[in-house]
């Protein structure tokens, strides 16, 4: 379902009132939900993004409970443009993810420079119509090469805990938290071999 809207104090649970979250799908909507591609692609690749496929990643959505902890589009190719200036100098180096040819996600990192040692991986998003169908760790084994290729013997990551968090697919790959705490986020590395 789509996210629709939100009323204020408006639903009763027990003796206290709360928001009510709106949520609604048209017949087109479950026509497209049912009809979607399920399976595993047969090919993930990171591509660059160009004049040919910027639409196809700016259409990129997430779920609206994932909000929280992804950004929605727009503030990800902000966040692209300046984390140089935001990151101490990073260099921001960010890809389309593509499943058998076809966009389905973003990635955003900060790339090895003369400032930074390690790649941090800053976003990581898969549309909400692609998810559990293993693309984000094929995506995550193609950025952890990309970064034994540049040279980095480790790589870090950042996550907010709660329902939905992305936390247990870092761990269960790998990622340590480092036990710095940095805006609500919990930081983690991850040594390659």
């Amino acid at each position: 379902m789509t996210y629709e809207g939100l009323t204020i104090q408006s639903f009763w649970v027990g003796d206290e009132c709360s928001d009510d979250l709106l949520y609604g799908m048209t017949r087109a909507d479950w026509d497209a939900w049912i009809s979607r591609t399920r399976t595993r692609p047969a090919k993930v690749e990171l591509a660059p993004i160009t004049p040919d496929n910027a639409d196809a990643v700016g259409e990129i959505e997430t779920h609206k409970s994932q909000e929280r902890f992804v950004a929605p589009m727009a503030i990800n190719f902000q966040d692209a443009l300046v984390l140089s200036t935001t990151e101490g100098g990073s260099t921001p180096w960010f890809r389309a993810i593509e499943a058998d040819g076809e966009v389905v996600g973003f990635m955003l990192a900060s790339a090895i420079n003369q400032h930074r040692t390690t790649p941090y991986l800053v976003r990581l998003l898969i549309d909400r119509m692609h998810q559990r169908r293993g693309i984000g760790s094929a995506a995550l084994d193609l950025f952890e090469q990309w970064c034994l290729d540049e040279g980095a013997t480790s790589v870090e990551v950042a996550w907010c805990e709660g329902p939905g968090s992305p936390a247990r697919v870092y761990v269960g790959r790998g990622y340590e938290p480092t036990g710095e705490i940095r805006g609500g986020e919990i930081f983690a590395v991850k040594q390659l071999s």
